[in-house]
């Protein structure tokens, strides 16, 4: 893409001042996330001082690490997988791609094999390759080719294959104060606001299971009524309206008793060696017009998975999601996240570490307040102009167990914006 003028000097003077002694903060942690991608960088000369050194890659990129969505470890470095990290609106992913790009030598084009000798120069080259702001348009050729611009400058912050990085940048390299990266691709305010303690249930029959209350035209659905306000401001309340697209059973009458509202959350059950995809709807109250939103940031909750203990039978839990623009997960979580080529799904699951012990974490009580342990296994879906969704949510033993024990259950609790918002703008 033909760059305006003054950004293309911009960019190269913001790589040019990536040297050891300056700072800049590439975390995108809890209140850090205030500035949006790509336009971050034109307010770099108002921005004050952040403490993170540039010679620590960890210092440079331990924010944006905990909370990325779609990572870049070793995919190959096409135009396809460049979108790919590119719609996942992550920081750390894309610095990652970009230093991929840069440092892999792999026999072929267009891998360059430089060395990169500021650990800055990636993240400082992703901030022009996100999701919103001045990088939303640029392309995988970009990329590559600014890349190359920057190895002939002379206070570049790379060294091409054979050559040694310098020892020091000339003194005339400018500088540039610290600046906040865009945020982990979500909004507090922006984000819809779902509350299942206003919310009712004036349908109940998700698959035809009951327990009801039933629909008068025989849908067999769950109906979260008035469970969110949207409009600007947020004052028309809309339904969730939930169906399962593939077989969903559960063995037991009163085993979809279950299926409810729990405080300040949505559950449904599933039996253990079974998956079921639902395709979750929002709609004008009580009825099955769908209504869009320009953000939905919607968690799901304890996706554990535990050890076989005392003779019950345990399994992993895990969702399954696509078509979100982005998802919040801590640093340290338990789950285990295999993600699908473009435009396919991502998968969720819950594993048990050595360090976890039998791996049973507490049910939540509350949204907004969870424990270390309850964080690690929930994740943030971030959705965008949104009016319909599908999650499979399944649950894998850890061994065959017999055909009484599969009809044992486990809880998928769900909400919108939760504790993990945390990690998301304003």
């Amino acid at each position: 893409m033909a760059y305006p003028m003054h950004a293309s000097v911009l960019f190269a003077s913001f790589l040019l001042s990536l040297a050891a002694d300056d700072t800049i903060d590439m975390s995108c942690a809890r209140t850090d996330c205030a500035a949006a991608n790509g336009t971050a960088l034109l307010q770099l000369n108002r921005g004050t001082r952040i403490e993170t050194n540039l010679d620590d890659e960890n210092e440079v990129v331990k924010g944006s690490r905990k909370h990325c969505g779609l990572r870049a470890a070793n995919v190959p470095l096409t135009s396809k997988e460049y979108q790919l990290v590119k719609e996942g609106c992550c920081l750390y992913g894309m610095a990652d791609f970009v230093r991929q790009v840069t440092e892999t030598v792999r026999g072929e084009e267009p891998y360059m094999g430089y060395k990169i000798c500021f650990p800055g120069f990636a993240p400082g080259v992703a901030l022009w390759h996100g999701c919103e702001g001045d990088g939303k348009d640029s392309t995988f050729q970009d990329l590559l080719e600014q890349i190359v611009r920057h190895a002939d400058d002379p206070c570049t912050a790379i060294a091409k294959p054979g050559q040694a990085c310098p020892a020091a940048r000339p003194p005339n390299c400018k500088q540039y104060p610290g600046t906040k990266p865009k945020n982990c691709g979500c909004s507090q305010s922006k984000s819809v606001p779902l509350d299942f303690t206003k919310a009712s249930l004036p349908v109940n029959d998700l698959a035809g299971l009951g327990p009801g209350p039933f629909a008068s035209d025989g849908s067999k659905v769950m109906r979260f009524a008035k469970v969110g306000k949207y409009g600007t401001p947020p004052t028309l309340d809309f339904d969730i309206v939930v169906e399962a697209q593939t077989p969903y059973t559960l063995g037991s009458p009163t085993k979809s008793q279950r299926n409810t509202i729990k405080g300040e959350f949505g559950k449904i059950t599933m039996t253990y060696n079974q998956e079921a995809t639902f395709t979750f709807t929002l709609t004008e109250p009580n009825t099955y017009d769908p209504i869009e939103v320009k953000e939905l940031s919607f968690t799901v909750f304890d996706i554990d998975g535990t050890l076989d203990v005392d003779t019950k039978p345990d399994g992993h839990q895990y969702i399954q999601a696509s078509d979100f623009s982005g998802y919040v997960v801590e640093d340290d979580t338990r789950l285990a996240v295999t993600n699908g080529p473009l435009g396919q799904t991502v998968k969720f699951e819950g594993k048990v570490r050595p360090e976890d012990g039998d791996g049973r974490v507490p049910n939540p009580d509350a949204v907004n307040t969870l424990s270390n342990e309850q964080r690690k296994v929930a994740v943030m879906l971030i959705y965008k102009n949104v009016s319909t969704f599908d999650l499979t949510f399944g649950v894998s033993p850890l061994q065959v167990v017999s055909a009484d024990q599969e009809l044992q259950v486990r809880d998928f609790y769900f909400a919108g914006m939760s504790a993990l918002g945390d990690h998301c703008g304003p």
